[in-house]
């Protein structure tokens, strides 16, 4: 088949990105023909108040990608469109998970002198989404002819928002990070105890996460536990700080590392 997946990708960082890149490469392998449209940019600075949203080592690039997609301009959307169109696919597949690409994916999906388009769904709307949010994501797939998800609730969930859209369901693949080094010599890299089991949190640190709860949780461990708690990633806005303060005041630099960066 000849496939366009159109999302992000390398050199952008994030679960999406790489989920993505997976998705094209995978097709490529399987014998299909493959085209990857990937953005210029992802998210505007505003959006992502993150360090970066670029990392060229999070995905590798594909010789089939080409980045010609501005999501956040829509005076780009037409030669977008245009690229997808020329490239005359049996189907059209992108990932959603967010609003702030609803404008451009609704701009793609117009009218009917398209082929079928196929939502790679990972959020049905955004963490946190208000009524806005919730319209634009009913709009952009409402304009799907199928939908793939890796969990049976969200396909539940989008069979009760879309009736009779069929969707099909597929556990999310391990990505190969890479040779990891022995237990005791990654402990002894980040100076944690070798006697003690580690509760791992690693990604993104984000408020509808819930690593406060993680750490009032750690508080309620009795005198004497074998548990050390590790939050490692990046912050978003003042959270760093936010979950600094919350450690020192339940006292719990004992049994709570953050590796925060």
């Amino acid at each position: 088949m000849r496939l366009l997946v159109a999302g992000p990708g390398h050199p952008y960082r994030g679960g999406v990105a790489r989920c993505t890149t997976a998705l094209a490469a995978g097709l490529e392998e399987r014998g299909h023909e493959v085209r990857f449209l990937t953005p210029r940019r992802q998210y505007p600075e505003w959006l992502y108040p993150g360090r970066d949203d670029r990392d060229p080592a999070s995905s590798r690039h594909l010789e089939c990608s080409r980045a010609v997609l501005d999501p956040m301009n829509p005076f780009a959307w037409p030669a977008g469109r245009q690229e997808a169109l020329a490239f005359d696919a049996d189907a059209w597949i992108f990932p959603f998970w967010t609003w702030a690409w609803a404008g451009w994916l609704r701009f793609l999906l117009r009218g009917r002198r398209r082929p079928p388009a196929v939502a790679v769904v990972h959020n049905l709307v955004d963490h946190d989404a208000g009524i806005r949010q919730r319209l634009a994501a009913r709009v952009v797939l409402g304009r799907c002819q199928a939908f793939f998800t890796h969990a049976e609730a969200m396909a539940s969930d989008l069979a009760a928002a879309h009736p009779g859209v069929p969707s099909a369901v597929f556990p999310h693949p391990r990505f190969d990070y890479g040779g990891l080094p022995p237990r005791a010599e990654a402990r002894a890299a980040l100076d944690l105890p070798q006697d003690r089991h580690v509760a791992l949190f690693m990604g993104l640190i984000r408020p509808y996460k819930g690593v406060d709860v993680l750490i009032d949780a750690a508080a309620l461990l009795p005198p004497g536990n074998v548990w050390t708690v590790v939050v490692a990633g990046e912050p978003w806005g003042d959270l760093g700080s936010v979950l600094e303060t919350r450690v020192r005041e339940l006292g719990l630099q004992d049994r709570v590392r953050l590796l925060v960066g």
